[in-house]
C-alpha cells in the first residue's frame, strides 16, 4: 500500500500547487489549464460519487459496467460542453481502478481515504461559497481575459477565485491524509 499512498500524495500535492498557482498568477500558466481547474471539479464530485455507488454494486460485475455507462453519459455531455476528452478518461481510470482494487481485495484502504475525500470535498466546496476570500491574481480584469463565461455560469465559475480556493483546500486536506498514512506505515 505504501507505493499506492506515495501516488495519491505526488497527485494530490501537484492538484494543490495547479490550483494554488492558478489562484496566485493565472497568466502564468495556460489559459486552458486555468479554465480547466473548475470543471475539474465537477470531474472530482462526479467520481466520488461513481465510487460510492460502484463500492455499493461490487459483487455484480453487470450492475457496475451497467453504472459506468450511466456516468460515462454525464462525462459525455461534460466533456463536449468543454470540448476536451480527458473528463471520460477520467472516468474510464475510475472505472479501471475500482474493478481492480474491488476484485484484488486491496478495496479496504481505499473505502476510508473515499470516505475522507468526499467530506473534504463537500467541506471545501461550501467554505469556499460562503466565506469571503481574497481573488489574488483572478481579478476581474483577468477572469475576463481568461473568458470564464464560455464555459457555463455558477458560482465557482463567475467566481473562479473561489474554485481555486476550494482545490487548494480539497487537495491540500487529502495530500497531508496522504502523508499522515505513509509516515504511520513506515
Amino acid at each position: 500500500m505504501g507505493f499506492d499512498l506515495l501516488f495519491y500524495l505526488v497527485v494530490d500535492l501537484g492538484n494543490a500547487a495547479l490550483f494554488l498557482a492558478a489562484w496566485l498568477r493565472p497568466m502564468a500558466l495556460s489559459r486552458d489549464s486555468v479554465v480547466a481547474l473548475p470543471v475539474t471539479l465537477f470531474v472530482e464530485f462526479i467520481l466520488l460519487h461513481a465510487h460510492g455507488f460502484l463500492g455499493v454494486l461490487q459483487h455484480s460485475a453487470l450492475a457496475m459496467l451497467l453504472l459506468l455507462m450511466f456516468y460515462a453519459a454525464f462525462m459525455l455531455v461534460l466533456a463536449r460542453s468543454v470540448r476536451a476528452w480527458w473528463p471520460l478518461i477520467a472516468l474510464a481510470a475510475l472505472g479501471a481502478s475500482k474493478a481492480y482494487a474491488l476484485y484484488s481485495g486491496a478495496d479496504a484502504g481505499l473505502s476510508v481515504r473515499w470516505l475522507l475525500a468526499t467530506l473534504s470535498f463537500i467541506g471545501a466546496i461550501s467554505l469556499c461559497a460562503i466565506l469571503p476570500l481574497p481573488r489574488f491574481g483572478l481579478d476581474r480584469q483577468a477572469q475576463r481575459r481568461l473568458r470564464f463565461d464560455r464555459i457555463g455560469s455558477g458560482r465557482l465559475l463567475e467566481q473562479p477565485h473561489r474554485a481555486m480556493a476550494a482545490g487548494v483546500l480539497y487537495f491540500g486536506v487529502l495530500a497531508g491524509f496522504d502523508c499522515w498514512l505513509l509516515l504511520g506505515s513506515g
